[in-house]
């Protein structure tokens, strides 16, 4: 006679599967737990705007913080607004300043910003357009030059190229600078224009490099558009240094924005 089959066999299960429901089983008697969503990172670039309009002090915050890189922790409406708020860590990596704050003149502001925190990059964004303006920032240690009227791109890009150190002018502020330096002086003759002599010094590859330094470029950039390596670069940018007399880059910059002119004429450099 053959063996009752089991009984036992029929409700059996492989002991996996029951490990999976045991599992399951005291899964689903704890209690719920909440769901922690993933924080953003917090924007690593902290912008202060100096702006005695609060209306375009507010577009630009919005604009800047449309993106994940940057915030706006302070914003200041006078030169004393801004300097109580300097007074205070934490401070930010950028001012976004307007060169007009109300009877005030943000080249003042760029002074005390380069005295007293020399480490805070300081961004012109104004609607002064005049030549002699924008070398006075310069001149002064400002970092970059914009034009209110820019794109939204184009400010961004003026952040990122002052953070890597580099200086920065907006396109539409090196043409207005370029077409004021290639204009023949106003009833003076060609042949009395005077001409630096430390020109002469400069080699037809270190004018390359000073006008290419002139836009702000890294020497990893300008390596690579003259197809030199970036440690042969910086010994023509010390070279350049030692010829022009000058001790670091923004030498070098205000020494091209004022003798454009000679440079192209002696040396024919496009």
């Amino acid at each position: 006679m053959p063996p009752k089959k089991s009984t036992a066999m029929k409700n059996s299960k492989p002991a996996g599967l029951v490990k999976s429901l045991a599992s399951d089983a005291e899964y689903k008697s704890r209690p719920a737990q909440k769901t922690q969503k993933k924080s953003s990172p917090e924007p690593s670039v902290h912008v202060m705007i100096v702006d005695d309009h609060k209306i375009v002090a507010s577009g630009l915050k919005a604009l800047l913080e449309s993106g994940k890189r940057m915030k706006v922790t302070h914003v200041a409406h006078t030169l004393g607004s801004m300097k109580e708020q300097l007074a205070q860590p934490p401070r930010p990596n950028i001012i976004l300043m307007d060169l007009s704050i109300g009877a005030e003149s943000g080249l003042d502001g760029l002074r005390y910003v380069k005295e007293e925190h020399p480490g805070i990059i300081v961004i012109a964004l104004t609607a002064d357009e005049h030549v002699e303006k924008i070398k006075e920032f310069i001149d002064l240690g400002g970092d970059g030059y914009c034009a209110k009227a820019i794109s939204d791109n184009e400010i961004e890009t003026a952040i990122i190229h002052t953070l890597n150190g580099e200086k920065y002018i907006s396109e539409y502020m090196r043409a207005k600078l370029m077409s004021h330096f290639l204009e023949p002086p106003a009833q003076q003759p060609k042949s009395t224009v005077q001409q630096s002599p430390l020109i002469d010094d400069l080699t037809t590859r270190e004018i390359e490099i000073v006008k290419l330094i002139a836009q702000g470029k890294t020497s990893n950039a300008i390596g690579e558009e003259l197809f030199i390596s970036p440690r042969t670069v910086e010994t023509h940018r010390k070279n350049i240094m030692s010829k022009l007399g000058v001790h670091n880059t923004t030498g070098i910059v205000r020494y091209a924005l004022k003798h454009l002119p000679d440079i192209e004429s002696q040396h024919g450099v496009v």
